[in-house]
């Protein structure tokens, strides 16, 4: 998407809704989710994703004519170009990521409050995509959230950990057991309506 901006984090966050978040909903059906909260974290982990995702990505997004970061969060939006962009800009990059990051850290935390909603094994994938994924922020902001010093990636022995900690995840966590309700829920998730009420 050649030129792509965003004006708002409203803006941003029907974005990822669209391109993440709707995947996170199209998941918990093929994994059997009953509930239709738990629909909702699902579409809550997607978007963390898709957020971590772009600020990974800052640097690439910004050579192609790209930045996913909300004008409203540069006090001097300029439009992308040759990489690197000023150092006041960047300054200002490493904020919005901040930013950012702690609104994926919300949905992060929303998608393990669905864990419930699923089975032993699904609960292993997902938690496990969700410590790889988280960690690739958290290495973004150990590194002072500087998008100008290389693509963020997680080493093996990392995902490893993470495989780990997934485990116990998914061990601890309690199944919600069977609901009432026994067919996968129909009722459509709306934006903004049920993505942004917590």
């Amino acid at each position: 998407m050649q030129g792509a901006s965003y004006a708002t984090l409203r803006d941003l966050q029907r974005y990822c809704w669209c391109v993440a978040g709707s995947v996170g909903a199209m998941m918990c059906h093929v994994m059997g989710v009953r509930d239709e909260r738990a629909v909702v974290h699902g579409v809550h982990l997607g978007m963390a994703m898709q957020l971590t995702n772009i600020c990974r990505d800052v640097a690439e997004d910004w050579q192609r004519g790209r930045l996913y970061i909300p004008a409203e969060l540069l006090s001097d939006w300029q439009e992308p170009s040759t990489w690197p962009p000023a150092p006041c800009a960047l300054g200002q990059l490493a904020c919005a990521v901040e930013r950012l990051l702690e609104e994926a850290e919300v949905y992060y935390r929303s998608g393990d409050a669905g864990l419930g909603g699923l089975g032993l094994r699904s609960r292993l994938a997902v938690a496990t995509a969700r410590h790889v994924y988280s960690s690739i922020g958290d290495r973004l902001l150990r590194q002072g959230a500087d998008v100008s010093a290389g693509r963020v990636v997680v080493p093996l022995r990392w995902k490893l950990w993470c495989v780990a900690r997934a485990a116990f995840d998914a061990m601890a966590t309690k199944s919600a057991g069977p609901t009432q309700q026994v067919s996968i829920p129909q009722r459509l998730v709306r934006f903004p309506e049920d993505v942004l009420s917590f």
